[in-house]
C-alpha cells in the first residue's frame, strides 16, 4: 500500500500546479500576417491566367492530321475544336476588357 500513497501524492501535487492558471497557456499561437501577392501570383489567380492555361490543354488535345489540318470530320474532333474557339472567344473578351480598363485609367 505504500505504492498507493505515493501515487495520491503525485496525483495532488499535479492539480496544485498552476498550469491551466497561467493565462499564456491558453493563448493560441498566432502565425505571421499573410504577405501581398507578387504580380506573378495575382496574375495566376486571374480569370486571364485560367483562360490561357484552358487554351493551352485545349490546342494539346485537338486532333490533327498528317496533313497538317485539325480533324473537324468525328464528332470527337469537332467536340475538342468547339471547346477551344470557346475558350478563345472567352480569352478575347476578358483581354477587351482590361484594354477597355487600361484606356480609362
Amino acid at each position: 500500500m505504500i505504492g498507493a500513497n505515493n501515487f495520491d501524492d503525485d496525483l495532488d501535487d499535479f492539480e496544485s500546479t498552476p498550469y491551466f492558471d497561467d493565462d499564456k497557456s491558453m493563448v493560441r499561437a498566432s502565425t505571421a500576417p499573410a504577405r501581398p501577392l507578387t504580380d506573378i501570383e495575382e496574375f495566376r489567380r486571374s480569370r486571364e491566367f485560367f483562360l490561357l492555361e484552358q487554351s493551352v490543354i485545349l490546342s494539346a488535345q485537338l486532333i490533327q492530321r498528317s496533313n497538317r489540318k485539325y480533324d473537324l470530320d468525328s464528332q470527337e474532333g469537332q467536340g475538342m475544336c468547339k471547346k477551344y474557339l470557346k475558350i478563345l472567344e472567352k480569352l478575347q473578351e476578358v483581354s477587351r476588357e482590361i484594354a477597355f480598363m487600361v484606356f480609362l485609367i
